[in-house]
């Protein structure tokens, strides 16, 4: 069973840093973390695929609006990437 995990700040920051991030909740430079997470849920998971061709952590993240944005992210070597 895969069970979610809480994101850390560290990560949050991480996490708005991704250009497709930005984009989709129009963040601009200077808003601040906590302004972002109080607009947004997300989970953490530990993700491996059975074909081990993705593995790491994984990152569901949904906003609070009234039309939803939703996006997953996936750890790779590189950093956080859109996960399609």
């Amino acid at each position: 069973m895969h069970k979610p995990a809480e994101i850390s700040i560290q990560e949050w920051e991480e996490i708005m840093r991704v250009p497709e991030v930005q984009n989709l909740w129009d963040i601009k430079y200077g808003d601040t973390t906590e302004a972002f997470v109080a607009k947004t849920y997300g989970s953490r998971y530990v993700f491996e695929s059975k074909s081990r061709i993705v593995s790491g952590d994984m990152y569901v993240l949904y906003s609070d609006t009234p039309r939803p944005k939703t996006i997953c992210l996936v750890r790779k070597s590189t950093g956080l990437e859109v996960m399609n």
